[in-house]
């Protein structure tokens, strides 16, 4: 027995509506009352105006909505992020037969086209190792990097290992 439940078209709908009219609530206003103010936007959007009464749909807790929309958030920009990558490709294959349905259209829309484009401003530097200017240890030293070894990456807010 499949212990997920999903929401009706309806609710996702209802959803996209009313985070076109907000904003992206999971992305809070600044502030120190943006979190405060996130949350009770997310309340009477669970509660008091539609989700949980939209005819048809399931009953969620404020918790689980939130889930829905950062999933939704999340297949739509990897869906986006790999057409992307298909219509930059060399070629040499068939053409994509995947496109963007029109509600994913509409996330897109709302979290903004960086979330798949990313920013131009922002130079990528991939996984490289960094080139250390310090002398080789000595051979009975040495340590041999294997394929398996994690990479560090100095992103100036600090050292994330990939």
């Amino acid at each position: 027995m499949d212990s997920r439940v999903r929401a009706s078209p309806e609710q996702l709908s209802t959803l996209l509506e009313y985070m076109e009219s907000h904003g992206d609530l999971a992305r809070p206003v600044a502030g120190a009352q943006g979190r405060v103010r996130s949350d009770q936007l997310w309340s009477d959007l669970t509660n008091i105006l539609v989700l949980n009464s939209v005819g048809g749909g399931v009953n969620k807790t404020t918790d689980k909505w939130k889930k829905v929309w950062a999933d939704l958030k999340s297949k739509t920009k990897k869906k986006g992020l790999t057409l992307r990558q298909h219509a930059r490709g060399t070629g040499g294959g068939p053409a994509s037969q995947k496109s963007l349905s029109h509600l994913e259209e509409r996330v897109l829309a709302i979290i903004g086209p960086t979330a798949v484009e990313g920013q131009d401003s922002i130079q990528e530097l991939g996984f490289s190792r960094p080139q250390s200017s310090a002398p080789a240890p000595s051979q009975s030293s040495a340590v041999v990097a294997q394929e398996d070894d994690p990479v560090y990456v100095d992103y100036g807010g600090g050292v994330v290992k990939y």
